[in-house]
């Protein structure tokens, strides 16, 4: 599904992904996790991956007592825990903190008369249509990424990211449990899935696990192998405006001005919980 970014804008990101949160100095564990110091060793080093890439230099894959993990930000309490995944760290690219994009947790919404003087006729949506109509614009997504939501009773996840051209809505009930998606800092490409097209790559507040939207699944943490469920797709669907304004009056537009302020703490699921029998 094409929705005509132009290469312009594509390689203005890549950049952005390439540029950003720098870190200088290796991790040192401080209470999180045993208080280990987790510097990478010279018989840890990543350099024995065989690939050379600019965030394995920087010691973005640590290790702690034999366990493996990837830097998520400046703070020990952002590190995602990836012993168990099955990715190539050498098809990762790093660009920013995962707190980086202001993916909504809490969205609001203007009404579809407000986005008369926004919005052209071809411009894009994202349509859901279950109960209330809501529209979410594909140029607020590429700034917010995913935006977690609720509709009809159901929690869904709508996102689209930029780099692989993907609009798609999913269920955020995994589990026995309701999942809050955010964005990693990290995007990933896999010859295993669709054709090696790069992806971002996403993360649950509630057990930390990664998931990876092209192999459809979380790929490491508590939710590993636990496959993404596309949310119900006679409820969805791309369009533009210029239906929203012919067919659906009163539809619910995502509001342009939300302010994100990152959570300074979040409700975690006990492994135990997780029950996907």
């Amino acid at each position: 599904m094409s929705l005509g970014f132009n290469s312009s804008l594509i390689a203005l990101i890549v950049v952005f992904l390439a540029a950003s949160c720098e870190k200088s100095e290796p991790i040192i564990l401080d209470g999180h996790l045993n208080s280990v110091d987790a510097t990478v060793t010279d018989d840890e080093s990543t350099e024995d991956l065989g690939c050379d890439t600019a965030h394995l230099d920087d010691n973005f894959i640590f290790y702690n007592q034999g366990e493996a993990f990837l830097t998520g930000g400046p703070a020990d309490s952002q590190h995602f825990d990836i012993s168990n995944w099955d990715l190539n760290p050498c098809n990762l690219r790093f660009g920013f903190c995962r707190e980086h994009f202001p993916t909504v947790y809490d969205p609001t919404y203007e009404t579809r008369e407000g986005g008369d003087f926004a919005y052209d006729a071809d411009d894009r949506f994202i349509l859901v249509e279950d109960g209330d109509v809501k529209a979410y614009s594909i140029e607020l997504l590429v700034k917010h990424e995913a935006v977690n939501d609720t509709t009809n009773g159901h929690p869904i996840l709508v996102a689209y990211c930029v780099l692989a051209d993907l609009p798609i809505v999913y269920s955020r009930n995994y589990c026995g449990n309701t999942h809050t998606f955010a964005l990693s800092g990290y995007t990933y490409h896999d010859k295993r899935y669709h054709w090696d097209t790069e992806a971002f790559v996403m993360w649950d507040r509630e057990t930390e696990s990664l998931w990876f939207p092209l192999a459809e699944k979380s790929v490491s943490g508590t939710m590993d192998e636990v496959q993404l469920e596309t949310f119900n797709q006679s409820k969805w669907r791309v369009t533009t405006y210029a239906d929203i304004q012919q067919n659906y009056p009163t539809a619910k537009l995502l509001a342009r001005d939300i302010v994100v302020d990152p959570p300074e703490g979040w409700p975690t699921i006990d492994p135990a919980d997780v029950n996907c029998n």
